[in-house]
């Protein structure tokens, strides 16, 4: 799935004005994070410290608060970090708290009621193994792997046929095992090369 921006709005909890900006969609991120000097400005001071794992694997410590976040005509409050500048990320609670999914296709944000009833959000030409093509609804769906859950591309294919497909194995940073007789599903760090 490619990264995309959408316009929210940011605010000190007790109320004020909201102050617009652009962020990054980021599933993979627990919190929405911004930068430290935003918040400031907006007086948000943080209430703890946590520590999180970021990309290249090594540990960093952020300071937390609540915050308005409005996206669309919805103002909720959400958990946000105090971050680097130029950091405006919307992570995967606020996305929850504002009952939101991702649209990976359609690079968007789309309500979560959306995702429970599985309808695809649009039809899309494929290539079969057997050369012919054929016309499939293509969407998103919620999928939980060891604890883990993640949104991900799904397509409508044909009854009683179920696939796990490289960008959800991707997703959830995952790799098949070839080492052992039966396919299992292992940590792409696992993966002795």
């Amino acid at each position: 799935m490619g990264t995309f921006n959408v316009h929210v709005s940011i605010g000190h909890p007790a109320g004020g004005d909201l102050f617009p900006v652009s962020a990054m969609v980021d599933t993979g991120a627990t919190h929405s994070m911004m930068p430290e000097s935003l918040l400031a400005r907006l007086r948000i001071a943080p209430v703890r410290t946590s520590q999180y794992s970021i990309a290249d694997g090594s540990t960093v410590e952020y300071g937390v608060a609540d915050a308005r976040f409005g996206v669309g005509d919805e103002i909720r409050y959400c958990p946000v970090i105090f971050g680097p500048e130029n950091e405006f990320l919307l992570g995967a609670t606020t996305l929850e708290i504002f009952e939101l999914v991702v649209d990976p296709m359609g690079e968007r944000l789309v309500p979560a009621d959306k995702l429970t009833r599985l309808e695809p959000f649009r039809r899309r030409g494929f290539r079969m193994a057997d050369g012919t093509r054929a016309e499939y609804g293509v969407g998103e769906a919620r999928f939980r792997i060891d604890g883990y859950e993640q949104t991900c591309p799904v397509i409508f294919g044909p009854e009683d046929r179920y696939l796990l497909g490289a960008t959800t194995l991707e997703n959830f940073d995952l790799v098949v095992d070839p080492t052992r007789p039966n396919p299992r599903l292992i940590p792409a760090a696992d993966l002795d090369l």
